[in-house]
């Protein structure tokens, strides 16, 4: 039991660790091609 709630703890926080990666990817591109606009 203690294992089983400890399993699904850690592939929760893999999921919100993907999520977070994916959200500062995007937030970097975005930035990039914001700033890539502003001074080209």
């Amino acid at each position: 039991r203690t294992k089983q709630s400890w399993k699904k703890r850690r592939r929760v926080a893999g999921a919100v660790t993907k999520v977070c990666w994916n959200f500062a990817r995007t937030a970097e591109r975005t930035s990039d091609s914001t700033l890539g606009q502003l001074f080209w």
